[in-house]
């Protein structure tokens, strides 16, 4: 099974796990400081009950501030009076119309909802740091965009104060906060690599565990645990080593209150792929017995998972009986920008709704990883086939492999399992879909993961390099269109393969 290695940080591999003795705020890397920062620009956190102004109110000092009275960004904020206002343009650029019906299950909104608690709160402070970066960059207002990185480092060293807090720590508003500087790292990407990204991504993963599953069974916990599943799982497949979202408690305990839907239960297949990648190296070091019996271990573990892909690809079917989508004549050809380069896809998939589009790419996109790994382990086995064919007198020794040591019987037939190319080109046909206007920003980041899936599941075979180069394409118009930490996309090993 191949997964996303994604962007590899240069710096050493860190643990998922909280290590006795440590804080998740040291998990929480800094950009670097922005040499221009003003110390005389504050932020207010929210008024009390018996003020006459709820809202946050950003008092810029004009001798230093970047916000001239001149300015979109000074305008936008004077007229408005209130980041909150800020914020709510932000959120609906993320949440047009056709993602309405998702705006209860999403985190982002949280932003504007939750309650704040001192001075210079992270999660005001982040959230602002994010709408002016999105707002800035959408109006081309460089103010704005300065703005939001100055509340970006601020919301940085106000994070850490409250992660080394034993109260705040645990804070849906902290977690939130830190969800927002990780999104913000992903649009903005200051640091200009993505080690701001992944550290970020790591601390999510020790924040949720230090704060305890039961804080995720309901209301914003449970909110803000489903945006972080996806992004955790990824980072754990980078590392290929197992995560905590794996483990039991947190694969139930979550929903204990809730129904899964259909992509919660896609997602809880794509979680079990890093346990799997992170057991695949040990082959190299085995005798051909034991590669045999860790081959066998591996495939039975991936079949179970594709069993479970064809239950949900049949309920999302039966739930809804018109047609999920429909093929249209492609607008957006990704490497026009290529010479003498044709869209390889043509036609794109037009979905009914957003919510049936996420969880059949997201689908499709896993099962691209688990067919694709799963004929890699066959043709493992089939060498190992070949090397008992070889020294049959080894196979007497080695009765416990099979009833029929070396024999492919004991693997079941690949049958349609060995086109894992068609998943890939469902993935590719789907991403028009999210790159419209009218499905904002939200539409665009929601499609990232399942092509860095489906990327990785290509690479380490021969002949898709035209796959992958339109896919690469793909993310760069995606990149485009905020998401900077893209641009520093580059996965180990996936040169295009010949």
């Amino acid at each position: 099974m191949h997964a996303l290695k994604a962007v590899e940080p240069a710096s050493e591999k860190t643990h998922t796990f909280i290590r006795p003795g440590s804080s998740p705020s040291s998990l929480i890397s800094s950009s670097p400081e922005d040499g221009s920062q003003s110390r005389d620009m504050s932020v207010f956190s929210r008024s009390s009950p018996s003020s006459s102004s709820p809202s946050v109110m950003l008092d810029v000092q004009k001798p230093t501030s970047p916000l001239l009275e001149t300015s979109a960004a000074f305008a936008v904020i004077h007229s408005r009076t209130t980041s909150h206002n800020l914020i709510q343009a932000f959120l609906s650029k993320c949440f047009p119309s056709g993602w309405a019906s998702q705006i209860n299950r999403s985190w982002l909104p949280l932003l504007s909802e939750l309650p704040t608690t001192m001075r210079s709160d992270p999660l005001e402070l982040s959230s602002i740091a994010l709408s002016a970066s999105v707002m800035g960059h959408e109006s081309q207002d460089f103010s704005l965009i300065s703005l939001g990185l100055k509340c970006y480092t601020q919301g940085l060293n106000q994070l850490r104060k409250a992660l080394r807090h034993p109260i705040l720590m645990k804070e849906d508003s902290t977690l939130a906060a830190c969800m927002a500087l990780n999104l913000y790292e992903t649009i903005e990407c200051p640091s200009k690599g993505s080690d701001g990204y992944f550290s970020h991504c790591h601390g999510l993963l020790a924040l949720i565990q230090a704060r305890g599953v039961e804080r995720h069974s309901s209301g914003a916990g449970h909110r803000l645990f489903l945006g972080i599943r996806v992004p955790g799982i990824l980072y754990a497949l980078s590392r290929s080593a197992s995560t905590i979202l794996l483990d039991p408690p947190w694969m139930e305990v979550p929903w204990k209150e809730l129904p899964k839907t259909h992509l919660d239960r896609v997602t809880d297949c794509l979680v079990a792929a890093p346990g799997i990648l992170e057991r695949v190296p040990l082959l190299r070091h085995l005798s051909p017995h034991q590669q045999a019996e860790l081959i066998l271990e591996l495939a039975d573990e991936c079949w179970q998972v594709d069993k479970e892909l064809d239950i949900i690809d049949i309920e999302i079917r039966a739930a809804n009986p018109s047609p999920l989508y429909t093929t249209v004549s492609s607008r957006i050809n990704p490497s026009a920008d290529q010479d003498g380069c044709i869209n390889m896809f043509p036609l794109a998939f037009c979905f009914s709704e957003p919510a049936i589009a996420s969880a059949l790419t997201l689908l499709w996109a896993t099962r691209s990883m688990l067919w694709s790994g799963l004929g890699s382990l066959y043709k493992h086995y089939e060498m190992l086939e070949q090397f008992y064919s070889l020294n049959p007198e080894l196979l007497n020794e080695h009765t416990s492999i099979c009833e029929h040591p070396g024999s492919m019987k004991c693997l079941p037939a690949l049958e349609q399992r060995e086109d894992y190319l068609s998943m890939a080109h469902n993935v590719c046909q789907s991403i028009e879909y999210f790159l419209q206007d009218e499905m904002g920003m939200i539409g665009a980041l929601s499609v990232t993961p399942a092509i860095g899936i489906v990327i990785d599941a290509l690479k380490n075979w021969p002949n898709h390099s035209e796959e992958i180069q339109w896919l690469h394409a793909s993310l760069g118009l995606i990149g485009r269109k905020g998401a900077r930490v893209l641009d520093y996309y580059k996965p180990q090993n996936s040169a295009p393969n010949k």
